[in-house]
């Protein structure tokens, strides 16, 4: 149905989304995930739907496809505010970590932390700032 409804030319958001969840399926895992695909229909889904919550994920494939400082620089664009979204921190720190910076991303992730949804996310937040915290010399 995705397939035909994008060949008539004129996705919208729900197709968009639809898309976005596509290409995700269609990889076995996150190294394999088509992140330039995913970027892409991110910026198309933002011409519909400019929210805080569309610009982090945008940020964070373009930040797997182009390199963490391409999509750092979309999360500090000032035309979205995403201060809102509650993974804005968890994004930005992901992407610090991938950029090398271990002490920003310890410091994105603490507060990020306190922006989890349920215990489970609290967890894995705090696990992960725990590798980073072993990493360091």
């Amino acid at each position: 149905m995705l397939e035909r409804a994008l060949a008539l030319g004129c996705p919208g958001a729900i197709q968009t989304e639809a898309a976005i969840a596509a290409t995700h399926c269609r990889a076995r895992t996150a190294d394999e995930t088509d992140w330039s695909e995913i970027a892409s229909l991110y910026a198309l889904l933002e011409g519909f739907r400019a929210t805080p919550a569309v610009r982090v994920n945008r940020a964070f494939a373009v930040g797997k496809a182009k390199g963490p400082s391409h999509g750092l620089e979309l999360l500090d664009c000032t035309d979205i505010d995403v201060t809102s979204y509650p993974y804005v921190h968890l994004v930005r720190g992901a992407l610090l970590e991938d950029a090398g910076k271990s002490e920003a991303a310890v410091s994105s992730l603490k507060k990020s932390v306190q922006c989890a949804r349920n215990e489970h996310e609290r967890r894995q937040i705090e696990e992960r700032i725990a590798r980073l915290l072993e990493k360091k010399p």
